[in-house]
């Protein structure tokens, strides 16, 4: 159940930054979205798969 919460947590935050960043250009928001999955997976504190799930999340977000 934590690590639920943990990923709903990141998603939620990954989405509102790539919304921010989407607001004024897509190409901006997808590299957001990029770096943070790289350190996401990089910085090894959450399982590869909750980065990939708040990467897609993320990028869904950007318009």
């Amino acid at each position: 159940m934590h690590k639920k919460v943990l990923l709903f947590v990141f998603a939620a935050a990954a989405a509102l930054s790539a919304s921010f960043a989407g607001a004024a250009d897509r190409e901006t928001c997808l590299q957001r979205c990029s770096d943070t999955h790289t350190s996401c997976i990089e910085d090894g504190v959450y399982e590869a798969y909750m980065c990939d799930f708040a990467y897609t999340m993320c990028r869904r977000s950007c318009r």
